[in-house]
């Protein structure tokens, strides 16, 4: 390329293109030079050392993380898929139970230009589910409508182990049997269906107010 310098000119830019990807690396090097100077002009430092950094260094890559209780509980995990995240941006994710979204799990992208972009600890403790809540979750494709409330009754008995997804979850299950229940005004299961909602009632309050924020369980209870 040609570079014409004005009069009073201490600096020019040259544009040099380069072809863009997604993968990482590590910064790469050329060096530029200024020859052939001409009108009697004189170049001090001819070469100078040009480093191109790896743009993907400003993301966070796309990853999977699971969420399980703890190592010592039965709770069933949560597959998280991270997407491809900008330094300084926090990526919100959702994790579910079935086809059921339970609540949302989130996580930091931090690091620099510099050193690249590193993820955080994940923010994912409304994605953590126990064993009793895990039980429910399996009830969520049951077919048997009597058997599903039965089931759920004994299980929301322990109301110290459902938690917010748990009220969550349950509420979307009474939601999807109700409209046979009263077609069919089966005592048993209106009873049954009763039971399961005062053992919602009994969970902690504060578990409670949680799940109508993040769910709005109940108002749909």
């Amino acid at each position: 390329q040609t570079v014409t310098f004005g009069t009073s000119d201490t600096e020019m830019f040259v544009t040099v293109p380069l072809i863009d990807d997604n993968v990482l690396e590590t910064t790469e090097s050329f060096f530029g030079s200024l020859t052939n100077p001409v009108e009697r002009v004189a170049i001090s430092e001819p070469v100078a050392q040009v480093n191109i950094i790896d743009n993907d260094l400003s993301s966070c890559m796309a990853e999977k993380t699971v969420s399980i209780l703890s190592e010592e509980d039965e709770g069933i995990t949560n597959l998280l898929h991270w997407p491809v995240t900008q330094i300084g941006q926090t990526a919100v994710v959702n994790c579910s139970c079935g086809n059921i979204t339970i609540a949302s799990a989130s996580r930091f992208c931090g690091g620099d230009i510099v050193t690249g972009a590193a993820w955080e600890n994940v923010n994912d403790s409304h994605c953590r589910l126990t064993k009793t809540v895990g039980d429910i979750c399996q009830l969520v494709t049951a077919d048997q409508e009597a058997d599903t409330l039965v089931t759920l009754g004994t299980l929301t008995a322990e109301n110290e182990k459902i938690g917010t997804a748990g009220v969550t979850i349950t509420t979307c299950i009474l939601e999807n049997l109700s409209p046979n229940i009263i077609q069919e005004q089966n005592k048993s299961m209106i009873e049954s269906f009763l039971t399961v909602v005062d053992n919602l009632l009994a969970v902690d309050p504060s578990e409670l107010q949680e799940s109508q924020l993040l769910s709005n369980t109940s108002a749909r209870l």
